[in-house]
């Protein structure tokens, strides 16, 4: 298994492997320590002019509806329904 300190200790001797890039393990370390804790794009706020536009999108391979609600505001969501999983709605870019 791939760790956090197998991926910096390879960084730091300046090896950069190819592989990892595609390796799985490599990528739920990104998800858990990158695209889980921090900001990420998801689109611009003239993809939402209006209230009640929204844009759907995948970061790091989970679903997010992004919305314009009646009071102006932009909000973000998973888009999956809590009760049953399914998704809420489908691409609108």
């Amino acid at each position: 298994m791939t760790s956090v300190q197998d991926v910096r200790a390879d960084a730091a001797a300046g090896v950069v492997d190819r592989a990892i890039y595609s390796d799985p393990e490599v990528f739920a370390l990104e998800r858990e320590l990158i695209f889980r804790r921090t900001w990420q794009y998801a689109c611009t706020v003239h993809d939402l002019k209006s209230a009640g536009d929204f844009f759907t999108v995948s970061v790091a391979g989970e679903p997010v509806l992004v919305v314009r609600g009646s009071d102006g505001e932009i909000r973000a969501f998973y888009n999956a329904c809590t009760h049953r999983g399914a998704v809420l709605t489908g691409d609108r870019c």
